[in-house]
């Protein structure tokens, strides 16, 4: 079920081994790479010719590779999964690549990188007074780029922000609504 590799720290994952539906006719591995750079990895692959397809990336970066000897592949920092499939790979709309009428991947078209995600939202203090300005900070998980914070009170815009602050003013006398 799990194979070493020749770089310290990165397995080789047979996940058909914990298949229990027994879907997959083609051998399926997951390859894990903890280091903070990429790795060039040496694959032995079961007797036979394969297409290697990263499921990370829905490429084939090689083609009609035999696993006698082995083949290096670029293994990258976060998990990769790499399926192993002969023949022609198409696509079908139901979401899923299949090689002929076995399926290779199951997520195709799926986007791996986590969604953004508020941490926290806090203010300062956590009483004020009529008039009084509170600082309001929210951070946010997984950007990938510059976010923009949109803020509203009781579901009306009041201001948007390129960072994670924003000053709101109590209002001045007893607000009462029904």
């Amino acid at each position: 079920m799990v194979a070493t590799t020749d770089i310290e720290g990165i397995l080789q994952l047979d996940l058909n081994a914990t298949d229990f539906s027994g879907r997959k006719k083609y051998p399926v591995y997951a390859l894990f790479n903890p280091h903070a750079d990429s790795r060039t990895v040496h694959l032995s692959l079961p007797a036979g010719s394969y297409d290697i397809y990263d499921a990370i990336s829905e490429t084939k970066p090689m083609l009609n590779v035999s696993g006698v000897g082995g083949h290096h592949h670029r293994c990258r920092q976060r998990g990769i999964g790499h399926l192993s499939a002969r023949g022609t790979a198409t696509h079908d709309a139901d979401g899923k690549l299949y090689a002929g009428t076995d399926v290779i991947d199951d997520h195709y078209g799926y986007h791996f990188e986590p969604a953004l995600r508020i941490k926290a939202l806090a203010a300062e203090d956590d009483q004020l007074e009529f008039n009084q300005q509170a600082t309001i900070h929210a951070t946010v998980d997984n950007k990938t780029d510059a976010v923009s914070y949109a803020w509203y009170v009781d579901d009306v815009p009041i201001n948007t922000t390129a960072i994670g602050d924003f000053t709101w003013t109590a209002p001045a006398t007893e607000v009462c609504t029904r």
